[in-house]
């Protein structure tokens, strides 16, 4: 994990930043390829696909990847009741903070004239629910919620199929059941094959109008390459965590939440900003000592030898100035007057204010929506929310009998 000192000079910064971008792999011809082999073998092309990327083998026909009813049956009481819970507290706090974001149609009238403006939901969504190294069930609720609110007549879900049961797995499946979806919206084909599955539609299974939900590297590229053919939200690269810290700051709730981003996929950035050495010296050996409990050791370790620093600054306004310029897609302030800075923070994919305010938290229960821009995106890009979900149409009534509209006209 790198130290960086940045009160005399944001050279050692810069240069960590761009080590970083320089480090992404292109995936666009391999992607391509995989394009290719849906587009023109259709089910044919996606079963070879499976079997050489899932090592699950299945017949070349829509019925053998979507889920049947007694799959969806079996799994949706495959749940322990602690975690059934836990995710129905979720659904309900994400689906009360998006009912907020409600769009109801409008109108303006002047003498003449009347103008309005529609809002109707896409047609047909697809989501895309990860299922490899980790089963991201929270990403499922984040995804599904917002397309439900908006009003979207059908969604579909399309989850990797485990070795397993051979199909997706259950986790996926009872979270699906606790969202009010059915056995015959969701569908186990995964990958870069799934997201060029649901853009251009197979027999059987038509083509959606959007496509949700995060994944690997090819399956980001899958989504960057049909896009103009349908919507996508954004495309998400690594996990992004910045944390602006003081004295007032708890060493050991710093490096958990650093951790919890460490540990995701093995290329995370993560970030500490202080204005205090002593916080620094003492996260730092935090980490050491939290990171010998986790079981995704390597991969946290991984994370933070490649895109972990600590930065030292002179003050916390030079704090925020850094935190402007990176546009994390997780930022925490972890300070003695949280608030004072939150007013002085442009970009930023969310924020987590104080120190029990963790970005875990945020990621599952507090009903933010955790889908967000990273890479430096959160300059120009939100969080996923109903918007994303909708359309808008303009729409005017013009009285060509009155004088003080056509008049002027003339």
């Amino acid at each position: 994990m790198q130290i960086i000192d940045a009160t005399q000079s944001l050279a050692g910064l810069e240069a960590f930043l761009s080590r970083r971008e320089a480090n992404i792999r292109d995936v666009t011809v391999q992607t391509a390829a995989i394009r290719q082999e849906v587009t023109e073998k259709g089910w044919e092309g996606l079963a070879d696909l499976t079997l050489r990327f899932d090592g699950v083998k299945k017949s070349p026909c829509a019925d053998s990847f979507r889920v049947t009813r007694q799959e969806f049956e079996s799994a949706s009481n495959w749940i322990d009741p602690p975690l059934r819970e836990a995710i129905q507290v979720a659904i309900k706090r994400v689906r009360t903070f998006h009912q907020k974001q409600k769009r109801t149609d409008w109108f303006h009238e002047e003498p003449g004239i009347r103008t309005g403006q529609l809002f109707r939901p896409l047609d047909r969504v697809g989501v895309y629910a990860p299922g490899g190294e980790a089963v991201l069930f929270s990403t499922l609720i984040m995804n599904v919620i917002p397309a439900q609110v908006a009003g979207c007549p059908e969604i579909v879900v399309c989850s990797p199929p485990q070795k397993s049961n051979q199909s997706v797995s259950p986790l996926i499946l009872g979270t699906c059941a606790l969202l009010g979806l059915k056995a015959d919206q969701i569908w186990s084909i995964g990958g870069a094959q799934a997201i060029f599955a649901m853009a251009f539609g197979l027999q059987g299974f038509p083509a959606v109008h959007g496509v949700f939900g995060p994944g690997n590297a090819y399956v980001m590229e899958a989504k960057r390459q049909v896009q103009g053919e349908v919507r996508i939200e954004s495309l998400p690269g690594h996990s992004e965590i910045l944390i602006i810290a003081d004295p007032s700051a708890d060493p050991a709730f710093i490096a958990a939440d650093f951790l919890s981003q460490a540990e995701h996929a093995g290329g995370e950035m993560c970030l500490l900003v202080t204005d205090s050495r002593q916080v620094l010296d003492a996260v730092q050996k935090e980490v050491e000592t939290q990171l010998d409990l986790l079981e995704r050791k390597e991969v946290a370790q991984k994370s933070i030898s490649t895109g972990g620093a600590l930065i030292l600054v002179r003050n916390l306004g030079q704090a925020v100035e850094i935190s402007n310029r990176i546009a994390p897609e997780h930022l925490e302030i972890q300070t003695e007057d949280p608030q004072a800075l939150l007013s002085h923070i442009r970009h930023a994919g969310a924020v987590f204010i104080g120190p029990w305010s963790t970005e875990p938290i945020g990621d599952y229960t507090a009903g933010t929506n955790h889908v967000l821009p990273t890479g430096g995106h959160a300059r120009i890009s939100s969080a996923l929310s109903v918007d994303d979900f909708i359309k808008k149409s303009a729409w005017c009534i013009w009285n060509r009998k009155d004088w003080r509209i056509s008049g002027q006209l003339r």
